[in-house]
């Protein structure tokens, strides 16, 4: 089978479009580029003795100079010669399904609103961003808010600000003979969509 513009092939969760956009996750060297299906091919149509499907996709070239360079640095240790961009195949890329994350053609309208606490900490080893929780509850996220920072050095709050649904919250060491840490806090919605409808199933 050779699907068509438009037809849809849902393969372990994952609906792909025949003329919609994929992103390259990391198990492929193409990963971190955004691209287009441009066919799908399934059965006695494949040209390989892979069992999944076989997407056939055209990626966007990047134009960041170092995003530019490590792609071609990917290349050139995977080929064993040095690789410039203009030297790796971007045009009728075959990727298994694994290898891709399909981006939705359109975002529906929000079915319902949960609350995420993020939080962003710069101390000694760097910058760590990350998601602590999510909930309908604010006052849950509140309460893991407060038993995160008991895990920290002494932190005192320096500013808090609520903005339409949004609660930030800074905070910064108070022991001077201690690391340097600040960690700003960010309670904020975040809305949830249906799943994409399903396509023809392998």
């Amino acid at each position: 089978m050779i699907a068509k513009p438009g037809e849809v092939i849902s393969v372990d969760g994952k609906n792909f479009t025949v003329g919609g956009g994929i992103w390259a996750n990391g198990n492929s060297s193409y990963a971190g580029l955004f691209g287009t299906v441009t066919e799908i091919r399934d059965g006695v149509d494949k040209g390989t003795d892979n069992d999944a499907p076989e997407i056939y996709c055209a990626f966007k070239a990047p134009e960041n100079e170092s995003f530019v360079e490590e792609l071609e640095n990917r290349f050139s240790k995977l080929s064993g010669a040095q690789r410039a961009l203009g030297d790796i195949p971007l045009d009728s890329v075959v990727m298994a399904p694994d290898m891709l994350e399909p981006v939705a053609a359109f975002l529906p309208e929000a079915s319902e609103r949960l609350y995420a606490l993020c939080f962003s900490s710069d101390g000694n080893n760097g910058i760590e961003p990350g998601t602590l929780g999510v909930s309908t509850d604010t006052g849950i996220l509140l309460r893991l808010m407060s038993d995160d920072i008991e895990n920290h050095v002494p932190l005192t709050l320096t500013t808090s600000t609520f903005d339409s649904d949004c609660m930030i919250f800074a905070y910064e060491n108070t022991d001077l003979w201690d690391e340097e840490l600040y960690i700003n806090y960010m309670i904020t919605p975040v809305s949830i969509y249906p799943a994409a409808e399903g396509g023809i199933a392998k």
